[in-house]
């Protein structure tokens, strides 16, 4: 699964956004393998996670996957202990709950609000 986004990245133009999938492709692996938040620490994560921000800040305002980047890259970063970096993600969202959250929580809107809950105290402290 790797190998093939890898590739498909190799040729993706700045602000495709197809940098989510790689993403993705960890929370699948990490949730199969029974690896918690710790995983996200990892230097290929956080890579990725680099790789969908400047994806995010190139792709034009109206790209039809932006709140779904956006979402995603607020999520992993909360995750990997990054929460303050994630309170312009959730700005930019406002109150529209995708994916991954409504993916891959039972309470997608309380799993929301309590992500932007922390990346709101990880600003202020």
């Amino acid at each position: 699964m790797h190998a093939f986004i890898d590739d498909s990245l190799a040729t993706a133009p700045a602000g495709s956004l197809l940098s989510v999938f790689k993403l993705e492709a960890y929370l699948k692996e990490f949730s199969r393998d029974g690896r918690g938040g710790s995983a996200y620490h990892q230097t290929p994560v956080q890579q990725a996670l680099e790789r969908l921000v400047a994806d995010i800040a190139a792709a034009p305002e109206d790209h039809p996957r932006l709140r779904v980047a956006r979402s995603w890259a607020a999520m992993v970063l909360v995750d990997s202990g990054r929460a303050a970096e994630a309170l312009p993600f959730f700005r930019a969202l406002g109150r529209d709950v995708v994916s991954p959250w409504t993916e891959y929580y039972r309470d997608p809107v309380e799993a929301f609000a309590q992500a932007r809950v922390a990346a709101m105290l990880a600003t202020k402290a």
